[in-house]
Parts: C-alpha cells; structure tokens; sequence
C-alpha cells in the first residue's frame, strides 16, 4: 500500500513519523543492529511483498545467512520474485548492488557489506543511484555505523526483539524530523505450519535417537 510518495512499513506508529509517510521508494536505507536475525528482514517485509512486474525481482545481496523460504513465505513474499547473490568479496558485493540498482530489474534490493571496506564515497554512490533509478536500496549495518556520517535518507536502529514479539526501534536520521528513540512495533506474524511441522519432526528424530542410543546400552 502506497501512502504519500513512500511505500507503508506496516507499522502505522513508524509511518506516521516518516515524511513520505512510510519506506521512501527511490533511496538509500540504512538498518543497524547488533546482530543479525533479530527482526530485520520483518522490519522490511512490506517492501518485499510489494508486486513486481514479471520482469522484476527482489534482490538480496550477500545475506549471512541463507534464506528460508518458509520464512518468506509466512511473511507474504513470493519467493519465486526473489534473487540471492552471494559474492566472493565486498568488491563483487558492491559491484552487484550498484549493477542491481542501475538494470531496473529490481525495484527493491538489500544488501550486506563489508563494513571495514565500505566507503563514504561508496554510500554516497548508492544514494544517488537509487534515487536517479527510483530503487528502495536497503544496506544492513553493525551498531558502530551509527558512529560515522551516512548519506542515507533514513537510518533506523534495532535495539532489541522483545518477549512479546515487539521490536523496539529508534529513528536515527530522518528526512524532515528529529531522531526518535525506543519506538514500540509489534511482530504480527509468528511462526508458519511449516515451522511447527518441522519443530515436531527434529523432536521425533532425536526422540528416535535417545531410544537407540539407550537399546545399544543394554
């Protein structure tokens, strides 16, 4: 859903505080976090489940870790519109980002980086080239980001996932407004049928396990 010139977050309290009144679609988006799967690709599941044309994809450059389709699936991505690159190196990473923004076979793309080989200059590529091709780039980043000058339109910072499934987020650097601290957002999706299936699978086969493992010690 499209609100003002920004794509909704999902998360009605974010986009209230947002100047395009959600995800800015044609920019630079930093995400910053101590570390990674603490709710950060849910924090962006509105921008992956937005339609694409058949021509397009959303692209995921360099994760850490690798994708889980039922994960996706649960969160409402169709997976058959995702593309993984896994480069050999931050040069070929960013190489890959940049070429991504520039084909206009992608609308949204995310992206992991070195960060002891990112550079300013670099950033302000990235910038600048998502807006000129009209791309939500997203780059994940450690928490020590926040220490240096970012060219990004907006930085968002996750200081934790909570018990009850909320993440609590600040607004570091926004368009129009003053940074934010300790916003609230509930997580609404929990975990699939998928999930559960295999939970109970891994519980029968080590259940299967112990009792061989007890019969051989007879």
């Amino acid at each position: 859903m499209s609100t003002k010139h920004g794509l909704s977050t999902g998360f009605e309290q974010l986009d209230d505080l947002l100047v395009d009144g959600g995800w800015p679609c044609a920019a630079l988006v930093e995400i910053l976090c101590a570390r990674y799967g603490v709710g950060e690709l849910r924090l962006v599941a509105s921008a992956l489940t937005r339609p694409v044309s058949a021509s397009q994809w959303t692209v995921l450059i360099n994760p850490p870790c690798v994708p889980y389709a039922p994960a996706f699936q649960a969160l409402g991505v169709n997976v058959r519109d995702l593309m993984v690159v896994h480069p050999s190196s931050h040069r070929e990473a960013l190489w890959s980002l940049e070429e991504v923004i520039e084909s206009g076979s992608s609308k949204t793309v995310l992206g992991w980086l070195s960060e002891g080989d990112l550079q300013d200059k670099q950033l302000r590529r990235l910038q600048a080239k998502s807006k000129e091709r009209d791309v939500f780039c997203v780059l994940f980043r450690p928490l020590a980001a926040e220490r240096h000058p970012s060219p990004a339109e907006l930085r968002l910072r996750i200081e934790q996932q909570t018990l009850d499934r909320k993440l609590i987020v600040s607004i570091i650097k926004r368009r129009g407004g003053w940074r934010v601290e300790g916003l609230e957002l509930p997580l609404p999706w929990g975990p699939t049928t998928a999930d559960a299936d295999r939970t109970h699978q891994l519980m029968a086969d080590w259940e299967r396990t112990r009792r061989d493992m007890k019969t051989a010690l007879l």
